[in-house]
């Protein structure tokens, strides 16, 4: 019996589930820019913030305010 190997493929992008740190649009923060998240999803926006900004080699800074999470980009 011959094993046949599944073909490889150039350029697909890895589509994001809906738990992804992207979710967040952290993708559309410029330098400069922050988004307030509501407190019941502080902690898991806090996470992603933190994960996003090692992939992509950003500096997100975040920090509890009234109303919120406050999440900025600064560089």
């Amino acid at each position: 019996m011959t094993h046949k190997f599944p073909e490889i493929e150039d350029d697909i992008p890895i589509p994001y589930g809906g738990n992804h740190y992207n979710r967040w649009g952290f993708d559309r923060l410029k330098v400069g820019q922050s988004m307030l998240v509501e407190p019941e999803e502080a902690t898991k926006a806090s996470r992603a913030a933190s994960a996003y900004g090692k992939a992509h080699k950003w500096k997100l800074v975040t920090r509890t305010v009234e109303g919120g999470l406050r999440i900025w980009r600064k560089e």
